[in-house]
Order: C-alpha cells, then structure tokens, then sequence
C-alpha cells in the first residue's frame, strides 16, 4: 500500500495517493489495535509455568506441521519477498488443496519479524503477501479467491528475539474465509 501511494505521488495522482496513504494508515492502526488486544489477553491469562523446560531444536526449525488438507504456511529471508524453493513446493501443495476446495476463499497474509519500522514492515509484509498470491494465480487459482492483508510485525509467531525466533517470524499465513 505504501509503494503504491508512493508511485502515485510520482504520477501527481494526489487523491488517489491520498485514499492510498489512509487506508495504509488505517491497516496499520487496525494492526496495531489487534495486537494490543492480543498483548492484554495474554497478560490476563498467564498460564501456569512448566514442570520442566522444553527441549530446544539442535537447529533453527520453520517447520510447521502440515497436511494434505491444511494451508502450509510459507517463509522469507531477511527482508525478502521473494519465494524459496522450499516456498513454492509449499505453495504447490496449497493450489492443489485449493482446487480439491473450489468454494474456499483465503486471506494471505504476511508477516515480518521485529525488525525494521512498523511502516516498514506493512509494506514487506504486503510484498510477500502479494508474492504468495501472484505464484498462487500462476498456478491457476482464480485471483477473487485470493485476499492479502499486511501484519508486518504486530502478529509474531514466535515472541523470542534471536535469529530462530526472527526466521519463525518472516512467513505468510492462510486464513480460510467464511
């Protein structure tokens, strides 16, 4: 949403660029609400701590568990939008799910760690979302059953802060619609 209110600014499309900037504002500032609520819902519920720590992975994991009929989720490297190998397989696996489910709509949506400003980040974010969705519609998934949204960093996967936690982090999520 940025670079577009960005490249419409260039164009000396003003109100177009102005509509542009505040619905980003707006995302953002829904963005930032929703993480908060989430922040306040934690702190109430404090679960009990555990009887013995959990064992740690000898090697940072992305892996999430996955199905033939689950939306795997996808990861970036830093600052990247642009899809791994690993990523597309991933994404192939998601279009055949999606074509065994005509009817299900989904929201893409993308994610970055805590690094960076938090414009920064809705816009990385929104890069990746939309890069899930252009392999997605390569693919053969109509593009109306796609919708992307940007978390940037206000939703993390992991809380940690360290290079595991941050690769955890940089992903783009499906959201089935109802």
């Amino acid at each position: 949403m940025w670079e577009n209110a960005q490249a419409l600014l260039r164009e000396e499309r003003f109100e177009e660029a102005k509509t542009a900037l505040l619905a980003a504002r707006r995302l953002a500032e829904k963005a930032r609400q929703e993480c908060q609520e989430k922040k306040k819902r934690q702190a109430a519920a404090k679960p009990p701590p555990p009887a013995a720590p959990a064992p740690q992975p000898a090697a940072a994991s992305t892996e999430l568990p996955a199905g033939p009929d689950k939306l795997q989720t996808v990861f970036f490297g830093f600052n990247e939008a642009r899809l791994t190998d690993e990523a597309r397989q991933r994404l192939e696996q998601n279009a055949e799910y999606l074509r065994r489910h005509p009817a299900v709509r989904v929201q893409v949506e993308g994610h970055c760690d805590e690094r960076g400003s938090t414009e920064y980040n809705l816009a990385l974010g929104e890069r990746r979302a939309l890069a899930v969705k252009g392999f997605l519609v390569k693919l053969g998934i109509e593009p109306g059953r796609l919708e992307i949204i940007s978390y940037g960093e206000e939703r993390p996967l992991d809380p940690g802060s360290g290079e595991q936690a941050w690769a955890r982090n940089r992903r783009a999520e499906f959201r089935e619609l109802k």
